[in-house]
């Protein structure tokens, strides 16, 4: 067994559990909704990873996918974090018009 399996076995346990915690807490407000699919999506991706670190090869464009999906979705929560700002002052509206896009890599 290697350093990686237990990592992200660990991580994939932890990250369910704060899954399944925001499941029956934050449901109510979008950030609660937001943060919980990123949480189910980064417990399916510490999962995959350690998947491929017992079976090499065998997963690993599923684990790709996973961890460009994990990558954006955290990107959009965390861009959304920040939407009370936009109200407030025009510095924060040019960044999301240009942040956005370059976060998710178009």
């Amino acid at each position: 067994m290697s350093f990686g399996l237990y990592s992200h076995l660990g991580a994939a346990i932890v990250y369910g559990l704060f899954a399944l915690m925001l499941l029956f807490s934050w449901r109510a407000s979008l950030q609660g909704k937001l943060l919980t699919v990123v949480t189910i999506v980064s417990a399916a991706w510490a999962a995959l990873a350690a998947a491929v670190a017992v079976k090499g090869t065998d997963w690993v464009d599923a684990y790709k996918a996973f961890e460009v999906l994990r990558n954006l979705a955290w990107y959009v929560f965390l861009l959304k974090l920040f939407d009370s700002a936009m109200a407030v002052g025009q510095g924060y509206r040019k960044f999301v018009h240009w942040a956005m896009p370059v976060s998710l890599g178009f």
